[in-house]
């Protein structure tokens, strides 16, 4: 298994992987949250893939991908340094429980450490209880909450 930067030759497995995750937090929170469409996803993962403070990495095996993360580099003015936002994160169904996941973290933390950045978060949706375990298994801390306001 190669854990990597992603390629913009990803972006349709990407894109289903993140389906994938959607799918999850609908089925477990009994939502039905969509996506704004194909072309705004494609123009957004294009602009992510320009930008210089947006890291995504993939785990790819026989040229499958078999995990996903995304995060945001931010510059915390208050404690003068930089934290990382995990924005999203996902392991394909049928790749779970196989350490990927696992290694998906061990390149963002040790990419971090090698660029200096102090913290890394994220938030995970309420009802993905297993996600939670596995980033407690991991070393990260329940330490905040998170409020959220939809803006239609």
């Amino acid at each position: 298994m190669d854990i990597r930067y992603a390629k913009e030759s990803d972006e349709s497995q990407i894109l289903a992987l993140l389906d994938q995750l959607i799918s999850e937090v609908n089925l477990r929170g009994g939502f039905t949250k969509s996506t704004e469409g194909e072309t705004p996803r494609r123009k957004i993962f294009k602009e992510m893939m320009a930008r210089k403070d947006t890291i995504m990495i993939v785990a790819e095996e026989k040229g499958k991908l078999l995990g996903f993360v995304d995060f945001f580099i931010m510059p915390i003015v208050r404690r003068g340094y930089y934290n990382v936002h995990i924005e999203d994160f996902v392991v394909d169904e049928s790749a779970r429980g196989k350490g990927v996941g696992t290694a998906i973290l061990k390149k963002v933390v040790s990419l971090c450490k090698e660029k200096g950045f102090k913290v890394v978060k994220l938030d995970s949706g309420l009802e993905l209880t297993s996600a939670h375990k596995f980033y407690e298994k991991n070393g990260f801390k329940f330490t905040e909450k998170m409020f959220r306001l939809d803006i239609i």
